[in-house]
């Protein structure tokens, strides 16, 4: 399709995901979502577009605002009454990003289809709603749970002192209270500024892309998949896109999000973005 267009830049919106597809001299730009971005950790998105002598240059911008705000007025505007999972899964939306309502919406109305044979929006019974958001968020937030637990019985900082800070990593030692009363005097915290992305290389013949590392930290050969931190203005898909080619050398053909995980959560903020990715010509660089 991109071929057959007569313009080298197309600006689209629609899907809530911020990202550029480049093709040959040919580039789709879509600036995110202010309000309901997908895979974006809650955080507000938009785009600023520079034209220069050279052409034109994508900035992406995201950032952090009132999520909790939003999500009271769903319930001041009482739309859990009018459709209970339907704001159930806007509220899980607006604090991850992980899944749209499509997605929710596509495997409600399957199941609907299932038992009753046929199934039109947007009269879909309610018990369907309660099934689907079950089956992809947890049984656990329709009991009234969610992935972030805003009462009162969470772990409180009460002072912070800083141990050492810099654009890449800081280190905190904070007075925590701990749920049950107890308090920890000094609990370590690292803290890293920047998201990070991880992607799976899988060829036409379903291999797996390794990458040999000789690790400082761990003082050893380490076998990776490519990964990195987001830099300043980059989505998550583009970063993505660029660790690929500069640690392997790999185009890639074909890019899906499967998750956002907190690896050491015990002690750390850092936040990481998987991918899959599929290619069809393969390089070997040396790193």
């Amino acid at each position: 399709m991109m071929d057959q267009c007569n313009t080298k830049l197309i600006l689209c919106g629609h899907t809530h995901i911020q990202r550029t597809i480049q093709h040959g001299d040919r580039k789709v730009i879509n600036p995110g979502a202010v309000g309901v971005p997908l895979y974006s950790s809650g955080k507000a998105q938009f785009m600023i577009l520079h034209g220069t002598t050279s052409g034109w240059h994508e900035e992406f911008v995201s950032l952090t605002y009132d999520v909790e705000k939003e999500i009271d007025s769903l319930y001041q505007a009482d739309l859990n009454r009018i459709a209970p999972f339907w704001c159930q899964v806007t509220e899980q939306l607006l604090r991850t990003g992980k899944y749209s309502h499509a997605t929710v919406l596509r495997n409600v109305m399957q199941l609907c289809r299932e038992e009753q044979g046929e199934c039109a929006w947007p009269a879909i019974p309610e018990k369907y709603w309660e099934k689907g958001f079950h089956e992809i968020f947890g049984k656990e937030n329709i009991q009234g749970s969610s992935f972030h637990n805003e009462s009162d019985d969470f772990p409180t900082c009460i002072a912070r002192s800083e141990i050492y800070a810099s654009d890449w990593v800081s280190l905190f030692s904070d007075r925590v209270r701990m749920t049950d009363g107890a308090v920890i005097e000094k609990y370590h915290r690292v803290h890293l500024p920047n998201e990070s992305v991880c992607t799976v290389i899988v060829n036409a013949q379903k291999q797996i892309l390794l990458i040999a590392s000789r690790r400082y930290a761990t003082g050893r050969l380490e076998w990776e998949v490519p990964a990195g931190r987001i830099e300043t203005g980059e989505c998550a898909e583009t970063a993505a896109r660029r660790e690929c080619m500069e640690e392997t050398g790999c185009n890639i053909k074909e890019l899906t999000y499967m998750c956002s995980q907190n690896p050491s959560n015990g002690i750390s903020d850092i936040l990481i973005h998987f991918y899959i990715a599929k290619v069809d010509k393969e390089a070997i660089v040396s790193i």
